[in-house]
């Protein structure tokens, strides 16, 4: 059986049934499924002190293999559009396994080395997901002090990978 683009998932973390973007901080996959490439409603509002100080967040989400057979190969993942203030970093888990959890979501993940992979060249090699397992991805966002207020922050990434 051959893995198809809706095979494919991004699922929040923090727990089986969470389903607030807002508390994807690490833990176990839930069962809520992102839109793909829609990480902007991953990231809570800014206050103005936090936009008058700064800010530093971080969330994680597992790519997930849906397909019940087939593995995915050669898999990475990177930006489509250039987020100026978000980077990301695989997790520290292994294939499959539970990521670290932080919480608040100010606190940093141990461990994580964070960029802004903008092509596919560039991109974060995830290699090879078995059906029905995943890959943990944080992501990171720093507000600068004394940012002006401006529209939502858009976030786009992409994710591949071969058939095996």
């Amino acid at each position: 059986m051959v893995v198809l683009q809706g095979d494919v998932q991004v699922r929040l973390s923090g727990g089986a049934n969470n389903s607030n973007p807002f508390a994807s901080l690490g833990g176990i996959k839930s069962t809520t499924q992102m839109k793909d490439d829609m990480l902007d409603a991953l990231f809570d509002p800014i206050n103005i002190n936090q936009r008058i100080t700064g800010h530093i967040d971080y969330y994680c989400v597992y790519v997930h293999n849906n397909n019940g057979t087939s593995q995915m190969s050669n898999t990475k993942i990177w930006f489509t559009v250039v987020p100026t203030y978000i980077s990301m970093g695989l997790g520290t888990s292994p294939i499959n396994g539970v990521e670290q959890s932080i919480n608040p979501d100010t606190n940093p993940p141990a461990g994580i080395n964070f960029t802004q992979p903008i092509s596919e060249l560039n991109s974060l090699s995830i290699g090879i997901i078995p059906a029905t397992q995943h890959k943990a991805v944080w992501f990171r966002r720093i507000i600068p002090a004394n940012i002006s207020p401006s529209a939502a922050i858009l976030v786009r990434f992409k994710m591949e990978g071969d058939n095996a």
